[in-house]
């Protein structure tokens, strides 16, 4: 994803990384009253500007001034620091029995659920192409939407091992099998009803019909290396996929947190380790 943003022009400097973190508030503005020192918090992915018409409707996450905090294009500083300003309205409580780890965890989380909305999952059968917190996040939402199968394909055994821990019914290895005879041989050749494709794999998308039940679903939430440029769109056509381009949304933002802290989502397993800011901290901004 980053490639294609060099690629395209799209990484502004100066620029601090840092769009999924977590934090507690030290000082408020003296106009903001949904906050207190000392709240436990987490932002959205993107900044909002609170007038333009689309915020007015109470769409901030198309606000047409929005920033992306700490990634590309037109940026707020993001999170990698020890202290960073943020808008009250895009800022978000936590609750009190979730972790500062889990709650960083939640952005990418928040991905994998927008990439799933209003996608019949139920008695579904779902594969989810690549394993990073996005793809493996995907697994227990998966099993939340009641989705009846849960395939997750990517090129890592440890990261499969982590899919199968989180749910995964079927794990395929992308470099020791071919992806597109696995998925058929699993499925007795009906192919999966939705794919999250999370990979950025771009083979992927163009052989979404080889993957894609038909009239099923085929939802990306990535960016990708290359442009995209042998898309079969006869085969899409002719089996009716249905093809939808996601991102974050705030309000799953929302609703991840409260499902984390009743317990009914685990996301735990995509923290592999915790690397100490004041010890590598100055490494990561050199």
């Amino acid at each position: 994803g980053i490639s294609s943003f060099v690629r395209d022009n799209k990484i502004r400097f100066p620029l601090r990384w840092g769009h999924e973190w977590s934090g507690r508030v030290v000082e408020v503005g003296k106009n903001v009253t949904e906050f207190k020192i000392g709240d436990r918090v987490i932002s959205m992915g993107k900044i909002s500007c609170g007038k333009c018409t689309e915020c007015l409707a109470g769409r901030e996450y198309n606000c047409l001034n929005r920033r992306t905090v700490g990634t590309v294009g037109d940026t707020w500083p993001g999170g990698m620091a020890e202290y960073s300003v943020m808008p009250a309205r895009n800022v978000l409580k936590m609750g009190e029995r979730i972790t500062f780890q889990q709650a960083a965890a939640i952005e990418a989380a928040s991905i994998a659920m927008n990439g799933m909305r209003d996608i019949p999952l139920k008695d579904a059968t779902l594969l989810i192409t690549g394993s990073g917190p996005i793809g493996l996040s995907g697994v227990p939402l998966g099993r939340y939407f009641e989705a009846k199968r849960i395939i997750v394909a990517a090129r890592k055994d440890a990261k499969l091992e982590i899919a199968l821990q989180m749910g995964a019914d079927d794990v395929i290895n992308t470099v020791k099998t071919d992806l597109y005879t696995e998925v058929a041989r699993i499925t007795d050749g009906a192919l999966a009803d939705v794919v999250l494709e999370t990979s950025g794999e771009a083979s992927f998308v163009e052989n979404m019909a080889r993957l894609t039940a038909p009239q099923g679903h085929f939802s990306t939430i990535s960016f990708y290396n290359r442009k995209i440029t042998d898309l079969n769109m006869d085969d899409i056509v002719f089996n009716k996929i249905n093809i939808y381009g996601r991102c974050g949304s705030h309000d799953c933002c929302e609703r991840l947190l409260d499902l984390i802290d009743r317990g009914t989502i685990n996301i735990d397993p995509t923290i592999t380790s915790i690397i100490d800011f004041y010890e590598h901290g100055a490494d990561c901004m050199d």
